[in-house]
């Protein structure tokens, strides 16, 4: 199960940050031996992880027996009343109505030609550049910038790139421990939902959770 409190976070997020997650369960795998399924203590609650397609499939498909659920700590960031609290039937029918806009053949063709200009844009900067860059990072901006275009049209780019960096600050709250102190990824991302996702934003980062 662990180290007390912590659990099994500490090697889950050192794997994540050296971008190898399978080191993870290879990790558990090699102790414990191909049990398939195993204990463990994640996000401050007791864990069963499953790695064969058949028991995940059972799991995911089976609304009788298991039901959709989250760690505490991500109520204290999303609210009560977020997606992340609600029943299936009503995330699937919030999924269909926040996603009607970008959905169906003649949604689809309004923002062709608004995505293609920021691509070329985006390609456009990236030829110009004189210095390797990571090709990755470089993808993450467009992408934002193509889901930002959609849901609120055109915005100053300065104001663009401070909502993308407050947006990855608080899916990073939302991946780690509900550690409450400066410099903790929850702490800054409860900065961000009082300063910023509260009182400007309202869902607009649900938004694109859901649409992920």
């Amino acid at each position: 199960m662990g180290w007390p409190f912590l659990g099994n976070m500490l090697p889950l997020f050192k794997t994540l940050r050296s971008c190898t997650p399978n080191t993870f369960i290879y990790s558990i795998v090699s102790r414990y031996g191909k049990t398939v399924i195993y204990k463990a203590h994640m996000f401050g609650s007791p864990s069963i992880i499953v790695c064969t397609p058949e028991i995940c499939r059972r799991v995911l498909t089976n609304d009788e027996h298991f039901t959709i659920g989250y760690p505490k700590f991500v109520y204290l960031l999303s609210g009560r009343r977020s997606v992340h609290a609600i029943s299936n039937v009503e995330h699937r029918r919030l999924r269909r109505l926040i996603g009607s806009p970008i959905n169906g053949h003649e949604a689809l063709t309004m923002y062709i030609k608004p995505t293609e200009d920021i691509v070329i844009n985006f390609l456009d900067e990236w030829a110009s550049m004189n210095e390797p860059f990571e090709f990755y990072t470089q993808i993450k901006r467009a992408t934002f910038k193509i889901k930002t275009q959609l849901c609120m049209g055109s915005i100053k780019d300065s104001t663009l790139w401070t909502i993308q960096n407050l947006h990855a600050d608080y899916r990073k709250g939302l991946m780690s421990m509900a550690i409450n102190i400066p410099r903790f990824a929850f702490h800054k991302a409860l900065k961000v939902n009082f300063h910023y996702y509260m009182n400007i934003m309202g869902n607009f980062f649900l938004y694109f959770i859901i649409l992920e």
